[in-house]
């Protein structure tokens, strides 16, 4: 697949995985946001970074890996592709690493 179809593909996934994490009754689940989507090159596999609005990311990122077959199923009635590819959360910190790096640039600015 060309490039341009692999990007319009993962902007896809992106939002609809989006929505799809958005409507799941888990309250923990409900505080992710997709970060990125990235598809292997035979669209196999996408790696969906994900990042949490609080503090207790890893509960709610296992959480939430535990509804993938279900989020997987939902996305196979939302895009039509002939084979939805398997999903790979991966867990992203930048968030909180900004956020620390800010902190702590607040700290050497008071001194």
């Amino acid at each position: 697949m060309s490039g341009i179809k692999t990007k319009q593909l993962e902007s896809n996934f992106h939002q609809k995985l989006s929505e799809i994490i958005m409507e799941l009754d888990n309250d923990y689940a409900k505080l992710a946001t997709v970060t990125q989507v990235i598809l292997n090159s035979d669209n196999s596999i996408a790696k969906v970074y994900i990042s949490f609005i609080k503090e207790n990311d890893e509960k709610s990122f296992f959480e939430l890996k535990k509804a993938t077959s279900y989020i997987r199923k939902e996305l196979s009635n939302l895009i039509s592709i002939k084979k939805v590819p398997f999903l790979e959360l991966i867990l992203d910190n930048k968030l909180n690493r900004i956020n620390e790096m800010e902190q702590l640039i607040k700290k050497i600015n008071k001194k």
